[in-house]
């Protein structure tokens, strides 16, 4: 018991190291004076001290109890045995003790209140909630559908106002959180902390425009078409309709309620949304919090300038055409949902010291406006058709996805290949862009993990790419001209080597490709060939450490990997598997032996050249060491032989469910082939995966694992609490 309250403690520790959840925590805490809503789930540190085992064993005699479950089957079982084998497998349960739950209700709240906290972090995280209705109130869909309006993309009123117009946050975002008991409207946002206040007052304004700007039809089609496709994606696979299914019986008593919502969403009119500002959104119903850094100080404000159940697929082909570009199709799912990726060498690979982060800079911009439309024309315009579109910048590449409806995809490949082919990064969203991503980049530098890895690819990488970061330095960054950033543009946004794939909703496959060849066949555009870069291998342990203000502590060790083209990276799969999750060897070790950690993880990461296997384990400074020693035993461990076919055979059954469960999604299947078929491997690879693992043995694990894992030839880094 003292193991699991250590590593609960952690836990707690953890989420006060994290802004946005320390946010959220705050928010609840203020904005509910008598409910149970206030109390953190996790609980607090002082009461769990004082929690004995006798406490435990009432609490879960009476709450774990078969009149409190749901069990949702989904997937190839019959009913009949389904329930005939959970009836046998739970008949053992019993009804447990009454427990009294007297839960207060909240009272009303008649004044405005703000707070402010001050923290280890670099932005402000800005955050507006307003009591609201609870899930059984018909007030739900209209809700739903004013949050969408307001704070749901980039064609939403608060981004349009916000980000775009007024530039007073980086990011803006709303939700309307109805639990069984009345919840709260919720509006949240990030930016410069010297601009949080106006951006407080600007949210409030957009919100009594709702009186007399009133919500027009498109502004309601939109909402919908976003709640529609929303329900289709989180449908896509049988764990989401499992999901659903359970979640809707248990909390309303009806399995088909999540489905019944989308007839609600579609059933609200223009009318019913009137009477959500007047009801719920008055500002003496609101709670205002600002968590600001702890070093900012006020300044007096000046004057502002005022500025206005998925089948297997039955078909797939691809085409490679005369300009380089190969185009992929596949014919996947019942549901009206198409996925596209584009992607094209780049990323990492393609920059070097000087220009570190262009390849982020220029994949974000490339949205922000084209010959024929300005940025109001490219995210929002999707997004009204229920759709989305964003870009990527990763290690090895670059490129863009767009998920539709597929009655849309004619309207959808429009702006998709005018994105791709007439970008002209506008001066002003080149100098606000860079703003966000100096400011994330000195975020990510204040988190304990992503600080971490960021010195562990300097030790493991030297002088190649990899060693950089994706988003690039703050040197780096600033610097970056929209000369250099459409150059780039021109030399890595080319059909030449780039993928173009489409999954999901096509009535006929050839049909689909010959139009999408028709489509890019005169895309001529030649750029530059990515040289290849040496990875000098590590030859001996290097050691690192890291200070950070933080009330958590880090140790992670790091190992040059397998390429992507090796069939060694599935071995290295195995291992990380074995390693692993609540059942894993690390965990195992870690955690229910020591009990120096809630979060442990080990991580295989393939790459073109040669990839990285990491593991860590956050846990306290005086437990650092231990926490190394107890890394590097389990490796030992492993290139000993010392587990058993028993793991190696849950770890390979995790690898394969985790892997048919990610192909479920068309976006993610779409990008798994758009990237193997870029990489050489070919856009079928993805069906080969059950099999390599499955072939996996004992003895190829021993050697693999004596292969790279070599404690000699690690970089390790120590992230110190101060």
């Amino acid at each position: 018991m003292k193991l699991e309250r250590d590593v609960i403690l952690n836990e707690i520790r953890l989420r006060k190291d994290d802004p946005l959840s320390r946010r959220m925590r705050l928010l609840f805490s203020q904005a509910y004076r008598e409910h149970v809503y206030k109390y953190p789930i996790i609980g607090y540190e002082g009461i769990l001290g004082g929690l004995t085992k006798e406490d435990l064993a009432i609490y879960h005699s009476a709450v774990y109890t078969p009149d409190k479950m749901v069990l949702g089957i989904v997937g190839g079982v019959p009913a009949e045995k389904a329930v005939i084998s959970a009836s046998i497998e739970l008949k053992k349960y019993r009804r447990g003790l009454v427990w009294p739950v007297d839960i207060n209700t909240e009272p009303r709240q008649v004044d405005e209140n703000k707070y402010e906290f001050k923290e280890e972090v670099t932005l402000g995280y800005l955050a507006i909630a307003f009591h609201m209705s609870s899930l059984y109130s018909p007030d739900l869909y209209a809700g739903d559908v004013v949050s969408i309006i307001l704070g749901e993309g980039k064609d939403s009123r608060l981004y349009q106002r916000l980000v775009q117009e007024k530039q007073l946050l980086y990011t803006v975002s709303c939700m309307n959180y109805t639990p069984k008991y009345p919840g709260l409207f919720i509006i949240t946002g990030t930016g410069d902390a010297a601009k949080l206040e106006a951006a407080a007052e600007e949210i409030f304004s957009v919100i009594n425009e709702l009186w007399y700007r009133k919500v027009n039809r498109n502004e309601l089609d939109r909402a919908k078409n976003l709640v529609l496709a929303a329900y289709y994606r989180t449908h896509e696979s049988i764990k989401d309709m499992a999901d659903s299914m359970t979640d809707s019986q248990a909390l309303t008593g009806d399995p088909l309620f999540f489905e019944k919502y989308v007839d609600g969403i579609h059933n609200v009119k223009l009318e019913d949304l009137w009477s959500i500002p007047s009801k719920y959104l008055d500002r003496d119903n609101s709670t205002t919090l600002f968590l600001l850094p702890w070093y900012y100080e006020k300044e007096e404000p000046e004057a502002e300038e005022e500025l206005y159940t998925p089948e297997p697929a039955v078909k797939e082909r691809s085409m490679i055409l005369e300009n380089g570009l190969n185009i992929v199709v596949k014919k996947k799912g019942t549901l009206p949902l198409v996925s596209v990726t584009f992607a094209a060498p780049g990323g990492l690979r393609a920059e070097n010291k000087r220009n570190n982060g262009i390849s982020n800079l220029t994949a974000s911009l490339i949205l922000k406006g084209t010959k024929r439309r300005n940025v109001n024309g490219i995210v929002p315009a999707i997004e009204r058709m229920g759709g989305s579109i964003v870009t990527f910048s990763g290690m090895n590449s670059v490129g863009m996805t767009m998920e539709l409806m597929s009655k849309d995809i004619d309207k959808g490949l429009d702006i998709f290949e005018d994105v791709l082919r007439n970008a002209t990064f506008p001066e002003e969203e080149i100098v606000k862009e860079k703003e966000k991503i100096i400011a994330a980049i000195r975020e990510e530098e204040t988190d304990v993990f992503q600080n971490g890895m960021i010195h562990l690819f300097r030790l493991l990488y030297g002088q190649n790419p990899y060693s950089m970061r994706i988003s690039g330095e703050v040197k780096t960054v600033e610097p970056i001209m929209r000369d250099e950033l459409h150059v780039f543009y021109k030399d890595r946004f080319i059909p030449y080597g780039a993928v173009l794939t489409l999954v999901g909703d096509v009535a006929d496959v050839e049909y689909t490709l010959n139009m999408l060849a028709k489509r890019f066949s005169g895309w001529n555009d030649v750029g530059l060939f990515i040289r290849t870069k040496k990875v000098e291998p590590v030859k001996e342990k290097k050691v690192q450490d890291v200070f950070m203000r933080k009330e958590q502590s880090l140790v992670i060790a790091g190992f040059q990997g397998a390429r992507i083209i090796e069939d060694k990276k599935y071995t290295l799969s195995v291992i990380s598997a074995i390693l692993s999750g609540s059942d894993g060897l690390l965990f195992h070790n870690a955690r229910e032996k020591e009990g120096l950690t809630y979060a442990s993880n080990a991580l295989n990461a393939p790459g073109v050249y040669p990839g990285y296997f990491v593991m860590y384990v956050a846990t306290t400074e005086s437990n650092l060491e231990k926490a190394q020693k107890t890394i590097f035993d389990v490796i030992e461990k492993v290139k000993k032989g010392d587990i058993s076919e028993e793991e190696i055979e849950a770890a390979k059954k995790r690898l394969i469910s985790e892997h048919e469960y990610s192909l479920q999604a068309n976006s993610a299947l779409s990008m798994i082939m758009t990237l193997d078929e870029m990489y050489g491997l070919g856009f079928q690879d993805y069906k080969k995966f059950k099999n390599k693992i499955n072939a996996i043995t004992m003895k190829d694990i021993v050697s693999c694992a004596k292969e790279y894992l070599d404690s000699d030839k690690s970089a390790v880094i120590f992230v110190h609490s101060e």
